[in-house]
């Protein structure tokens, strides 16, 4: 058995491709197998790969139909023999002590899953960014780096980043978990929740180990029909809470991830396709107005506006005219408001964080003084039953008689 199985989907990246290959053929952790999934390329993509397996007999090809990217990493993971899987996409890359101090961490602390951190490369700008909370957990405040915990011990489980590239995955684990991606776009945060709620040991290492490339035609960001999964994600998301039996507690969280995420990808799509997503909003937002209550549930007012009109409109041109201001400076409005709430939301999980780290020191001091006069107390008694014990204490006890 090999050490880590990196799983790489690849599909049309030819351009991308050999940065990637050669951010994992030259890791310093050798024992490795290097599972690549050719998902019906019709570009460069498999000349490359075939290029790099004749010169390193760690890779393994498998070719299958265009069937997309979470068929692809099911297919890896048939065929995965090492004692842990990573992986990473082939427009991305690593840096190349990743397995090695992800293995290394996994090992020590018994992980079901090592989070790590990632950074954006932004391609049309060529440069990085390291700031993005979900990739830096910097949103759940440093606390959780290096040691164990559970989705039990997160105040926000959702800004948790649901990338399956940024942990390191303890295989006996997803085998007993058995838990596989879903055919359809977005297929990650299926993958992740239903992972997440189940493992009993997560961690996260600090290091920025992943470079993720943002670039305009890649799935998330082109606003192809790709986005259409967006609803169907969606409600994977809500469907793994009710299996697990935690929706009516974080009702309210699932709902706001949901409509919010859906009203983006509505303004994200591209118009030739907003009519045809809007139908299928409309007829989404049917089912789930059951499970909230406009008065009380927090989220509410975030979605009002624009699930009023979409209710109330018979149809698309009916729902452009029902809205009185520009759709998109109203969710931009929105946005603001949300990021607003989010960053005061953030500041007060810090503020919290360090007033623990206060007391955390102050009663580090308390023990420490506390430990000095026991030691004190110790050497008294210690001091009196030498004195009780003494031959001068012994003769000059009739002199201490009461009189």
């Amino acid at each position: 058995m090999v050490k880590i199985s990196i799983i790489v989907p690849v599909y049309n990246t030819g351009h991308y491709l050999e940065q990637c290959l050669d951010s994992i053929i030259n890791q310093t952790l050798e024992d490795i197998e290097i599972i690549c999934v050719n998902d019906g390329s019709t570009d460069n993509s498999l000349s490359i790969l075939e290029e790099y397996a004749n010169n390193d007999d760690r890779i393994k090809i498998i070719n299958q139909e265009n069937k997309g990217q979470g068929f692809a990493r099911n297919n890896g993971l048939k065929n995965a023999n090492g004692e842990y899987i990573l992986f990473v996409d082939s427009d991305d890359w690593i840096e190349l002590n990743t397995c090695e101090v992800l293995y290394k961490k996994a090992n020590v602390l018994d992980t079901d899953m090592l989070f790590f951190c990632a950074a954006r490369y932004i391609e049309d700008e060529d440069k990085y960014d390291y700031t993005f909370k979900d990739y830096n957990y910097s949103s759940l405040g440093g606390k959780f780096w290096n040691r164990i915990f559970t989705y039990k011990d997160v105040p926000n489980i959702f800004k948790v980043a649901v990338s399956a590239c940024l942990k390191l995955y303890n295989t006996d684990f997803l085998k007993k978990s058995d838990v596989h991606f879903p055919n359809n776009f977005f297929e990650d945060n299926f993958f992740f929740y239903s992972l997440f709620l189940k493992a009993e040991k997560l961690s996260i290492v600090e290091n920025q180990f992943y470079n993720r490339r943002i670039r305009d035609d890649s799935t998330t960001q082109s606003g192809g029909r790709a986005f259409m999964d967006s609803i169907i994600a969606a409600n994977q998301i809500i469907d793994v809470f009710k299996d697990n039996g935690l929706f009516e507690q974080y009702k309210n969280q699932l709902l706001r991830k949901k409509f919010n995420s859906n009203i983006s990808r509505f303004f994200g799509i591209d118009d030739s396709l907003k009519e045809e997503y809007w139908g299928r909003l409309k007829e989404d937002f049917e089912d789930y107005r059951k499970y909230y209550d406009e008065e009380k549930d927090s989220f509410y007012y975030i979605i009002v506006d624009f699930y009023n009109n979409l209710i109330k409109s018979k149809n698309y041109q009916e729902f452009l005219e029902s809205e009185s201001v520009n759709l998109k400076n109203r969710h931009d409005n929105i946005k603001e408001k949300y990021e607003s709430l989010d960053k005061e939301s953030h500041n007060k999980i810090n503020a919290l964080n360090e007033k623990n780290k206060d007391l955390e020191e102050e009663y580090e001091e308390l023990k420490k003084e506390n430990d000095h006069l026991n030691e004190e107390i110790n050497e008294l008694s210690k001091f009196k039953r030498d004195v009780l014990n003494s031959r001068s204490w012994r003769i000059t006890k009739p002199f201490r008689r009461e009189k």
